[in-house]
This record gives C-alpha cells, sequence and structure tokens, in this order.
C-alpha cells in the first residue's frame, strides 16, 4: 500500500499491569495517507478480526 511509509510490531517487555502485550507503530507522510491506510479494505477486514481478539486496546496518533 502506498500510503503506509512504514510499519513496525514490538512486543512489550515489562508485563506491568498498565502494559499491553504488543505495539503496532505505523508511519504516513501525511494524515491524509494515513485516512487512506484506515480506509483500505484489507485495514477495515484486519481491524475487525484484531477487534475479535483482544481484551483492550489504545491509539495514539502524534506528530514530529
Amino acid at each position: 500500500m502506498d500510503a503506509l511509509r512504514d510499519i513496525q510490531v514490538e512486543t512489550d517487555i515489562s508485563r506491568g499491569p498498565a502494559s499491553y502485550d504488543v505495539l503496532l507503530v505505523t508511519r504516513f507522510s501525511s494524515m491524509d495517507d494515513m485516512k487512506t491506510y484506515l480506509a483500505h479494505p484489507v485495514h477495515v477486514e484486519v481491524s475487525k478480526y484484531i477487534a475479535g481478539v483482544v481484551e483492550a486496546s489504545a491509539a495514539v496518533c502524534y506528530e514530529k
């Protein structure tokens, strides 16, 4: 997908009570590219699957 510049998956090493098991970091050149990625049919399908298998999730969006 052209909109997605980079994707990275990391796992939690602290195992603390407030931590999550997995971190997914995605990078985009613009907010429009991120919106394109979020609306892509493959991303939508994967998101539905993930929503069905996780206990909780969180998202953070930021610009450098």
